[in-house]
């Protein structure tokens, strides 16, 4: 990429993540994912634990520098046919 600073658009998400007035499209982006804000300047490992009701699977994510949108669903439930399948389970 040519004179591009890959970082303006990650910064461009967390201004808007972060304002009073957030847009429909952020709020949509925040259904499936969760904000986890951080310092480090290098990649980490975390684990984190499911939030699709009734599973409290572990997954892990890398944490990169300068990126704050990561996800909230273990890998079995990324999609949102394998979501409705599991609670459809559950009731």
């Amino acid at each position: 990429m040519l004179g591009r600073d890959t970082g303006t658009a990650e910064r461009a998400l967390v201004k808007a993540l972060l304002a009073d007035d957030k847009q429909e499209h952020h709020e949509r982006l925040l259904v499936h994912n969760k904000v986890i804000k951080h310092n480090f300047r290098y990649n980490a490992m975390r684990l984190e634990q499911c939030s699709l009701e009734g599973c409290g699977a572990n997954y892990e994510i890398t944490l990169v520098p300068r990126q704050i949108l990561y996800p909230k669903y273990c890998e079995k439930h990324r999609s949102e046919y394998q979501r409705v399948l599991h609670l459809r389970r559950k009731a």
